[in-house]
């Protein structure tokens, strides 16, 4: 359908709409959901690969090597520095 008419209207209006729910099911599926800034410690355990212990990170906690705040009894890692933690940890076992 080149032209849109008077007459042709409820057609292209249909068709428009399924162009449009398919564009939105395509955004829904790559679109990821917010993850929360903060995580627990048995998060930033899970996001190390469970490779260390919860011992080894109150031990880089209290070395200044890995950054927490404290909410009431919890002990909460900035989910980014988690993550950089991680990545220069794995860049430091490298052999090369």
């Amino acid at each position: 359908m080149n032209k849109i008419t008077h007459d042709n209207l409820p057609e292209a209006i249909e068709i428009l709409l399924a162009k449009v729910i398919g564009l939105e099911k395509r955004l829904d599926a790559t679109i990821a959901p917010p993850q929360p800034e903060y995580v627990t410690l048995r998060q930033a355990k899970d996001m190390l690969l469970g490779t260390v212990t919860v011992g080894t990170i109150y031990n880089w906690k209290s070395q200044g090597r890995i950054s927490a705040i404290k909410v009431g009894r919890k002990l909460l890692f900035k989910r980014t520095d988690t993550q950089q933690f991680h990545q220069d940890d794995q860049q430091d076992d490298m052999p090369f």
